[in-house]
This record gives C-alpha cells, structure tokens and sequence, in this order.
C-alpha cells in the first residue's frame, strides 16, 4: 500500500478523530527499504479522547492499512520533545498524506 490519501486511509483517520496525518522519516525521504516501519505524526481533533488502548488499536488499523509496522508520534509529543535536533529533522520531513 503507497502513502497516497485514499478512502480507505481517510476513513481510518476520521475514526480516530485525526485533523492531519504526516508521514516522516525514511519514507518521507524517499529512503525507504523493504523492511523500512512507517513513522506517522498524529494531529488529533481538539475535542478527541483518546486513551492508551485507542493508541494501540489506531496503530493497528494503520499497520493493517500499510501492511508494515507503524510508529506513531503525536503532535503533542512532538511538541514536548526534548532532543531538538531529533525534533528538527521530524519537522523537516513532514509529508502530509491527510488533512480534515
């Protein structure tokens, strides 16, 4: 399965209550391998709850979805994070793949 939007990938995010999905890392630089996971940064709605066990099924739905492992990030957490240069590089990369 590619990065492209797709009804299918736009479903999951509106499950979720997701206002933009952003793909970083390998795939976001076009270094991806065989093997590559596909890291994602999650924008949720201002008004989603979503707890641990909504994390770890949403992660589910999308390594489902990509047919590979998936890391998630959170824009909160990005936002929290202490290892600027890590942070910087994430920023760097972004691509959107979907946006309410």
């Amino acid at each position: 399965m590619g990065l492209e939007l797709t009804a299918e990938l736009a479903n999951i995010c509106a499950k979720w209550q997701i206002n933009q999905l952003s793909v970083f890392g390998s795939f976001a630089r076009g270094q991806a391998r065989a093997d590559s996971d596909i890291d994602l940064l999650v924008v949720f709605a201002p008004t989603a709850q979503i707890g641990l066990l909504d994390h770890v099924r949403m992660q589910r739905d999308f390594e489902s979805y990509f047919g590979r492992p998936v890391d998630m990030i959170t824009q909160s957490a990005l936002d929290r994070m202490s290892n600027s240069a890590r942070k910087e590089d994430i920023v760097k990369h972004l691509k959107i793949i979907y946006a309410a």
